[in-house]
């Protein structure tokens, strides 16, 4: 599985900009916004696989999945075949 990173370039490599809106989503498990943020601060349009956010932390390829799972349940990763790219919930839109 492949997640597609697409968003503007931030202005430095030392700071990201996040909406608070995505850290307080309380439908969210913490291990899933976790993930999130992770996928946020990914240069723009990169491409992440599974098995690396498994070696970015300790969690296993289960875990890993589930999270997964639920960011695209609550629209923050939209399904295409076997890619899934980062969305934002609010418009549904893939970030451009």
């Amino acid at each position: 599985m492949t997640i597609h990173i697409r968003r503007d370039a931030l202005p430095s490599d030392d700071c990201t900009l996040i909406l608070t809106s995505h850290i307080r989503d309380k439908r969210l498990s913490l291990e899933a916004r976790g993930v999130l943020m992770w996928l946020e601060i990914q240069p723009p349009t990169s491409e992440v696989t599974e098995e690396a956010i498994v070696a970015a932390g300790p969690d296993g390829p289960d875990a890993v999945r589930r999270m997964l799972g639920e960011l695209e349940l609550h629209g923050y990763l939209r399904r295409d075949g076997a890619t899934l790219t980062l969305t934002d919930p609010t418009d549904g839109e893939g970030r451009a």
